[in-house]
């Protein structure tokens, strides 16, 4: 890349950066990219620190009987962050191959956001590594119990307004 003189490796605007046909040649038009790659990739790691979380461990989770939401809005959720995710990792991938200032500032961001989000899923825990050791004991030796699923009906009816028996029927999966 140095020996060929590629753009990728120039910083700030020039005349032979191009993102999708736009030259880049002034600090007007770098700036715009700049900010939107800040912009988004903050948005994008956000995204993905608080709603994958939600979707593995509530939505996809053979466990979770109970969801916080109708099974349609789930869906919703699902699919529109993932048009919204292949869309801007489209985006996001021409803008960081279009200079490595631009990959830099992408850098920046998701770690930037990556910091935050940890440091405030990691208030209130404390350090403790024989607790820690502890719970991790107890868990492996439930973690059998964990996969039988008890499916009980505690109303009459159902979302559909169908009349139902109380059943309690576990499972084993």
């Amino acid at each position: 890349m140095y020996v060929d003189n590629s753009p990728f490796l120039q910083f700030g605007p020039n005349d032979h950066t191009k993102l999708f046909g736009v030259v880049l040649d002034s600090w007007t038009k770098w700036w715009a990219v700049a900010i939107y790659t800040l912009v988004s990739c903050g948005v994008n790691a956000f995204a993905g620190d608080s709603l994958v979380p939600f979707i593995t461990n509530t939505i996809q989770d053979h466990k979770t009987v109970y969801i916080p939401y109708s099974k349609f809005t789930c869906l919703v959720i699902i699919q529109i962050f993932t048009f919204y995710s292949v869309v801007m990792s489209i985006v996001g991938l021409f803008v960081a191959l279009t200079q490595i200032d631009f990959t830099m500032v992408r850098l920046v961001s998701d770690l930037v956001v990556n910091h935050l989000t940890t440091t405030y899923f990691l208030r209130g825990k404390v350090v403790d590594r024989f607790k820690y050791d502890a719970w991790l004991r107890e868990q492996s030796a439930t973690s059998l119990d964990d996969d039988s699923i008890d499916i009980s009906v505690r109303s009459d009816t159902c979302e559909s307004g169908t009349l139902l028996k109380n059943i309690t029927a576990p499972t084993q999966t």
